[in-house]
């Protein structure tokens, strides 16, 4: 991991296998050799019988996360662990926030990813990114305040990407599949 200065700011990366797969009740399809880690049946269906699936590896892998912070009460999260133990390998994770109070969550559940939020100017934001694939390619900007974006990808070599400039905006991008580009452009005040 790369850490570079933080002002008064809060960062913690989840880097500790938190529950058993046994335990969150998720079991090995008959049929895959890859691990389940969604409790939605119709997406796991779907991920893993694609020739994209993202199998969790057994052994630790190689990931870089950079936060960069410039505020007070800053937080960013980032978390590539594999519920079956061990982790996922090559994601690359990029957090800078400029501004107070504003919250950044990152999670990787495939190999390969490069997930990026960016929350400058402004105070209150909150952007969530998930990536449940392999080499996807999210990013959430946010410029100004009381902004909220959520990206899901279920899939892989997916490229999504949420831009907010204003205040009280909201965006939720939801996809499912392999090979998708959406991009979404907001601005204004709510």
């Amino acid at each position: 991991m790369n850490f570079k200065p933080c002002t008064a700011a809060l960062f913690s990366a989840a880097a500790s296998l938190l529950f058993a797969s046994a335990a969150m009740g998720q079991t090995l399809l008959t049929d895959s050799p890859y691990t389940d880690i969604s409790a939605q049946t119709d997406i796991n269906a779907y991920l893993y019988h694609s020739p994209y699936s993202a199998a969790a590896p057994l052994v630790q892998g190689a990931n870089g996360s950079t936060v960069t912070q410039n505020g007070n009460l800053n937080t960013a999260n980032a978390n590539m662990t594999a519920t079956s133990g061990g982790s996922y390998y090559h994601n690359t994770t990029t957090q800078t926030q400029t501004g107070n109070n504003n919250n950044s969550t990152i999670n990787a559940f495939g190999n390969s990813n490069s997930l990026t939020t960016t929350q400058q100017g402004g105070d209150g934001n909150v952007a969530a990114v998930n990536a449940y694939g392999d080499t996807n390619t999210l990013n959430a900007m946010q410029n100004g305040n009381s902004n909220n974006a959520t990206i899901i990808a279920y899939g892989s070599g997916n490229n999504y990407s949420t831009s907010q400039t204003g205040a009280g905006l909201s965006v939720n991008l939801t996809q499912v599949g392999n090979g998708k580009s959406v991009s979404i452009t907001q601005t204004g005040n709510k």
